[in-house]
Formats: C-alpha cells, structure tokens, sequence
C-alpha cells in the first residue's frame, strides 16, 4: 500500500509499517494547515497565528520550525523524503506531498469524477461515488478542525459529500432500490436537513415503496424545518412533487430499464462514514 497521509477522523499517516507518530496536536495542525494545498507555501506568521492565535509564545517561530523537523522526520517513515518533504520557502512551508497520497484530495477526485461520469451515463460512476463515500470514515481533521478554525474547509467537504450521496442516490433509484433508499436516506437528511434534493429522493423512495402517506408527511416535515429553521418555502420542485404524490402520477412509477443489476450491492450508501 502507499504511504498515505489522512484527514478523515484526525490526521494521520500510514505507512508500509503502519501508522506512524505524527506528534502532538500543535505538531498535527501545522501539517493539517500545509494539506489544504499541497506545494502551496503558508507563511510562519500565519501558522503561529492559526496554531496559537492570541497567546502566541515569545519563541513561537522556533518551536514552528521544531515541529516542522519533527514532521519531516515522521513523514520520512512512510517513504518521503525529510530533505524535500517540507522544504522553507517564501517566508514559510510548503508539503511536497502527491495529492493522489493524501485521502481528502482522493475523496475530491472521487465524487468529481463520479458525478461527471454520472452525468455522461457512465456504468461506473456508481462505484466512484461508493469508493468516495467509503473513505469518509469520521469527521475531517477531528479535533483539530476546531483547534486551527478550519470550519471552511470542513464545510466544503461536507457539501461535497452531499453531492456525492445525491449522485448516487439518483443512480439507485433508477436501479430499483427505493426500499433501501427510504431506509438510508433519513440519517443523510438529518445531516443535511435543508437540502431540498435529498428530501425529494426521500419521498419518492417512499412513494415507490408503497407509501405515499408516508411520502406526503416526509415532504410535511421539509416544509416546516426549512419555514421554521431558516424561513423559506419549499421550491418549486418539492411542491411539484408533492403534487405528483397526491395525484398518483404515473410518471412517479419506477420502470425497469436496459442496465445491469448485477452491480446493485455496489450502490449501497456505507454507513460507517459519518452516519452518527
């Protein structure tokens, strides 16, 4: 396996060996800083500010560049090389890292690459979102996400996750999979309570399982989280569905279609990656 520095449920990295130890969670939020963009140099003053803020020490740069020798010796047992890894430049740090090695920018990669395959009708998108939705595995950067404010970052990774499950959910329920879809999407919905698309999945799995009451009280629950929460409406295609489920649309109906269903267990949503 290659050597792999991760973000998902705290940063770590691992090597042939194993893990390895990464230090304690200043030492771990400088490396967290440097994996936002790899190659991309952050200054010292700025990695004192977001490791200490206001209660910066007097020697802060030199425990800095203490723990940037600490971590180039750590990378250095999963293969990187101490000279190059981190190298001083611009005023700061940079990682040299592949990006194809550290888990959030694979998790990118992913779901980018599932929901344009997706898009094109690629029989594989499928198992891209699956993969990506695999590695999420606990919530980016643990701790340390509080620790260094890196809410932002966090943030988007969530939103792309969201596209991720939205992406993949369409794909199941044009394989047929509304029963398991009903069963799965209330955890992602309490995730993303105001994502308009899940609820919408949510009620037409339900409508296809035989339950159109139920699909009527799901999109009844939407419109009053999203008034009471945030003070919207439900748009125009949550009211067009709920139009549709009072009407027994006919077009609500799965039909069974020309693709191969022997791939259906791929699909399943994992529930070990943020499902809490």
């Amino acid at each position: 396996m290659p050597p792999t520095i991760r973000i998902f449920d705290g940063v770590s990295a691992i090597g042939a060996g194993g893990p390895v130890d990464l230090g304690g969670p200043k030492q771990r939020a400088i490396l967290a800083v440097l994996l936002l963009e790899p190659g991309t140099s952050v200054s010292i003053d700025r990695l004192v500010d977001l490791v200490w803020g206001d209660d910066a020490p007097g020697r802060a740069e030199v425990s800095i560049r203490g723990y940037v020798s600490n971590l180039r010796r750590a990378l250095g047992t999963i293969g990187a090389d101490p000279a190059t890894v981190l190298p001083f430049r611009d005023g700061g740090y940079a990682l040299e890292f592949p990006p194809e090695q550290i888990d959030m920018h694979q998790f990118e990669n992913r779901v980018q690459n599932g929901i344009a395959a997706q898009r094109l009708g690629d029989a594989d998108a499928a198992n891209q979102l699956a993969q990506a939705l695999e590695m999420w595995t606990g919530e980016p950067f643990g701790r340390l996400a509080d620790r260094v404010d890196l809410h932002n970052t966090v943030a988007r990774l969530e939103r792309l996750r969201g596209d991720a499950v939205e992406a993949l959910t369409d794909l199941r329920l044009e394989r047929g999979e509304h029963q398991g879809v009903a069963i799965d999407l209330p955890a992602e919905i309490a995730r993303h309570p105001y994502r308009e698309r899940l609820r919408a999945q949510h009620a037409i799995a339900l409508y296809r399982s035989g339950d159109a009451v139920q699909a009527l009280r799901s999109l009844d629950e939407t419109r009053r989280t999203l008034g009471d929460d945030i003070g919207v409406d439900p748009g125009p295609d949550l009211q067009s569905l709920q139009a549709q489920i009072l009407g027994h649309d006919p077009a609500l109906q799965w039909a069974v279609r020309a693709i191969d269903l022997r791939r259906t267990s791929s699909l399943q949503l994992n529930r070990r990656g943020g499902h809490r």
